[in-house]
């Protein structure tokens, strides 16, 4: 199965980025099933290839060797295509939009090419391709982000507060709640959310809240099956119609076909989760 190496940000990207990682994943590796981790992603594959399949497609298609990712809103399967290597730059919710103006509703569920963050990127991109090691990878890659937000006044929005005040409360959150905290109208943060994250303030928050539960099970012990009753309550679900609906959305399936799945791809699915600690 797949391996994930990750490697926190230098502190002159930490306002932009949360965490970065490379993914190697051998020829002979099957298809392997993976969550959307509420943030954008910069993904380079200087070797190899994937395909993706959404969840209900019946093929997959090749995805591109270099591309930004927006939200993502459901399950999805990767199959590698040969040895393949891939690095990943996972940004906070707002960057990409503080950094190039996209709106982000326009990139939930979409891809745009890397370029968008400045004219650099396409040759520093082609120096990837020729380094050495990773160390020479890392630093081209460390530079031209720090290039690219160099001149970004990265300073926390009304949105950003509300991204933290979701996440510390682990999606448990109502939205009249959320507005009042961070001084704004319900209305104003709708607009403001959807413009610098893509996705609704309730949107996010079920996510961050689902991407919780799937924290909660243990990809060690497939021995006892959950208590669903308490992982539901210790996340604030109070019934068990909204955790249902939740659970089918993001994961694509119910909660008793997830535990039955292949025990290789339920593994890899739940190591998604290492990319949300924050959100736990």
């Amino acid at each position: 199965m797949p391996q994930i190496v990750f490697r926190p940000p230098p502190p002159t990207l930490a306002p932009a980025v949360e965490v970065s990682y490379r993914i190697d994943a051998p020829a002979d590796d099957g298809p392997t099933q993976h969550f959307p981790i509420a943030r954008p992603i910069l993904v380079f594959t200087p070797q190899g290839g994937w395909t993706v399949t959404p969840h209900g497609a019946e093929a997959g298609h090749r995805i591109p060797d270099r591309y930004i990712t927006g939200m993502q809103t459901g399950v999805y399967t990767l199959c590698p295509l040969g040895d393949t290597t891939t690095f990943g730059v996972v940004f906070h919710p707002t960057t990409v939009h503080k950094v190039v103006g996209l709106d982000m509703a326009t990139l939930v569920d979409e891809t745009v090419g890397p370029d968008v963050l400045g004219a650099a990127w396409a040759p520093r991109l082609d120096d990837l391709q020729r380094a050495r090691d990773d160390a020479e990878r890392w630093a081209l890659i460390e530079t031209a982000l720090a290039e690219a937000i160099a001149d970004v006044d990265l300073e926390p929005t009304v949105v950003d507060r509300a991204v933290d005040h979701v996440r510390d409360h682990v999606g448990d959150v109502r939205i009249s709640d959320l507005a009042e905290v961070v001084g704004v109208s319900e209305r104003t943060l709708e607009r403001r959310f959807r413009a610098e994250v893509g996705l609704s303030p309730k949107q996010y928050a079920r996510q961050v809240r689902f991407l919780a539960l799937i924290g909660r099970l243990d990809p060690l012990d497939a021995s006892e099956p959950p208590d669903w009753m308490e992982i539901m309550t210790g996340l604030g679900y109070y019934d068990q119609s909204h955790f249902y609906r939740d659970f089918t959305t993001f994961a694509g399936c119910s909660p008793s076909a997830f535990i039955e799945v292949e025990d290789q791809m339920r593994r890899q699915a739940l190591g998604d989760d290492r990319l949300m600690d924050r959100d736990r």
